[in-house]
């Protein structure tokens, strides 16, 4: 296990990215000037609790993007969802195919997209 030593003011500046190495195995020694003040240590999971994973860091300290993250969460897609939006027909029609449309909504009439 690696320790390091920072500063206060280093560690103000890169609070999260000490976090991160912290969580990822390192100890990291906050002190003021020569003098270590504060040790920065995982916490251990308490009964049944899950810690997390340590992110992945790139090169410059950023936390790696991970593929497919938000898998599950949009559960509920509407039919209409890709219909062309009625503010929008003006740009993507010429004035009288634009006016048939029109024609055909006040009608009932479904409108094709061509």
């Amino acid at each position: 296990m690696a320790t390091i030593q920072v500063s206060i003011q280093e560690a103000q500046g890169d609070l999260a990215g000490l976090i991160a190495r912290a969580l990822s195995g390192e100890e990291i020694v906050i002190a003021d000037e020569a003098r270590p003040l504060v040790r920065l240590a995982t916490v251990a999971a308490a009964a049944g609790s899950v810690v997390p994973e340590a992110p992945r860091l790139a090169a410059d300290g950023k936390p790696l993007r991970t593929i497919g993250w938000a898998r599950g969460l949009i559960t509920n897609v509407t039919d209409d969802f890709d219909a062309p939006l009625e503010d929008f027909e003006e740009y993507m029609f010429t004035d009288a195919e634009l006016a048939e449309r029109r024609a055909a909504r006040a009608a009932g009439k479904p409108m094709p997209l061509e």
